[in-house]
């Protein structure tokens, strides 16, 4: 699986036309094509998305409520933990959105640390 997860990413590197060192692009891309579907499957064998509590960990290990219902892991770990930025911050996730209509934001902090600098909303 984590090489299938390696796959992907490198061929929506490709697709996109991103460059290894623009770290800026490679955010977008994980925060836009990569999340947004593992929460979907997530949502579809669990019933609704991950809580803000539970964060995007639940996307890595069965939160204890879920055990009967969660069939991950949906997203590959390093080490039992959520890969970070480019800029070694955590993702932030946010459930709900703020936005009007969306269910969830996905937050990269960026090099400043603050949670707006690239916002992804569905």
């Amino acid at each position: 699986m984590h090489r299938s997860f390696a796959f992907l990413f490198l061929v929506a590197l490709a697709f996109t036309g991103c460059k290894w060192g623009r770290s800026t692009q490679l955010h977008e891309i994980f925060l836009s094509t990569t999340l947004p579907p593992r929460l979907e499957v997530f949502r579809a064998n669990v019933g609704r998305f991950p809580t803000k509590e539970e964060g995007l960990a639940a996307l890595i290990a069965a939160p204890a409520v879920l055990k009967d219902r969660w069939h991950g892991p949906y997203l590959e770990s390093v080490d039992g933990k959520m890969m970070l930025d480019p800029w070694g911050h955590e993702y932030v996730y946010r459930c709900p959105s703020k936005e009007k209509g969306e269910s969830y934001d996905l937050i990269c902090r960026g090099p400043t640390g603050k949670e707006d600098y690239y916002v992804f909303s569905k």
